[in-house]
């Protein structure tokens, strides 16, 4: 038989309330349960697991464009593997729109829409809920261990060239979600980290770095931690001393010139110039 979603679950239900009324025997050893009832139901549809049932109706079913707003969702939702499974059952979802384009690091594809308008990078993509750069570095094909991550930096240098703004934030139910969050906090990546300091991100934003990132992951969010919190160091020092600023990651540019002069020549080029600073 053939059910969508909505209908196995309706019909896992009815098999729970069947099973409890005595007219079927899910399990002989306790009570059922609804788990034992969505098992049921799978296995009848040819599925191993109630898992794999879902996954793949949710790969499969609604149309393309459904289809391409839900893998959007899943990998701005960190599953990555949900996202895959998407793109298995339906590779061509990968030629998709612009969002998709930025959550899968299609540079290319982005390359060609901010040729187009270039005002796009301070626009928020319907569907996503928020600008490219936001999509881009709260994706979860950003991690360093995905295989499409370097893909994904370079449509945040992409997009940070083309005029994004390195401190963007969306709103979600936590507040505001700086992008720098995304790279540090959510995908532990050490190079966008490094990367949106370098153009002028707030090391100081009271979300990128932060114990329950660190227990995710602990090894590359210490990476990340450690880029995030060196910046974070300098700009508040800089700050009490009442020192010469800069508005990038290194806010005091003499003491940027002479602790890390490789990063006051990337973001605070006034250093790079006079050593006597801003």
């Amino acid at each position: 038989m053939e059910l969508d979603l909505e209908q196995a679950r309706r019909r896992a239900k009815e098999r729970l309330r069947a099973a409890r009324r005595g007219d079927l025997v899910l399990r002989d050893d306790r009570e059922p349960r609804l788990a034992d009832a969505q098992r049921s139901v799978a296995n009848e549809l040819g599925f191993a697991s109630w898992p794999a049932l879902v996954a793949y109706m949710e790969a499969t079913g609604g149309d393309r464009a459904q289809r391409a707003a839900r893998l959007v969702r899943e990998a701005l939702a960190g599953r990555a593997e949900r996202a895959e499974a998407l793109l298995a059952a339906d590779p061509g979802l990968a030629r998709g729109d612009l969002a998709v384009a930025l959550v899968l690091g299609d540079a290319d594809t982005v390359e060609r829409a901010l040729a187009a308008d270039p005002t796009l990078v301070s626009r928020e993509l319907p569907g996503a809920g928020r600008r490219p750069l936001s999509c881009a570095c709260h994706s979860a094909f950003l991690a360093p261990d995905q295989p499409r991550a370097a893909g994904v930096r370079g449509v945040v240098e992409l997009l940070l060239d083309a005029g994004a703004d390195p401190n963007e934030t969306f709103e979600n139910e936590y507040g505001a979600m700086p992008v720098l969050y995304g790279a540090a906090g959510v995908a532990h990546d050490p190079k966008t980290t490094r990367l949106l300091l370098d153009r002028g991100a707030n090391p100081d934003d009271g979300e990128s770095v932060t114990t329950r990132s660190r227990r995710r992951a602990p090894s590359a969010s210490r990476s990340c931690s450690s880029v995030v919190q060196r910046c974070g160091t300098r700009t508040r020092s800089a700050t009490r001393s009442g020192g010469p600023t800069c508005s990038g990651c290194c806010s005091s540019a003499v003491t940027c010139a002479r602790r890390t002069p490789s990063c006051a020549t990337r973001c605070c080029g006034c250093a790079a110039r006079s050593p006597r600073g801003c």
